[in-house]
């Protein structure tokens, strides 16, 4: 299994776009082979930790409709949050 941590801060003036855009991106990542999971958690001073777990590498770098999430992750990093950091573990 290996994991991707995802934290940031949410900018409140974009949040009900961000979650319009969220909902698909996490229907196109569920269906992905090899995923197992997706958790968020929100802490007090407001920055938000999400979990993304997959079987392996090769399930997590996989073509396919992962181009369009990863695109349109792309475009929801930048646009509404503030200091994305990810980190990847195995």
């Amino acid at each position: 299994m290996v994991g991707t941590v995802f934290c940031s801060y949410l900018k409140s003036e974009h949040a009900a776009k961000y979650y319009e855009m969220a909902a698909p991106m996490r229907m196109l990542a569920e269906d992905m082979a090899g995923f197992i999971s997706f958790k968020t958690f929100n802490a007090e001073d407001g920055e938000r930790v999400s979990v993304i777990e997959f079987k392996s590498e090769e399930t997590l770098y996989a073509p396919g409709e992962s181009t369009q999430n990863t695109g349109r992750h792309k475009i929801s990093v930048a646009r509404f949050t503030i200091l994305p950091r990810f980190k990847y573990a195995r």
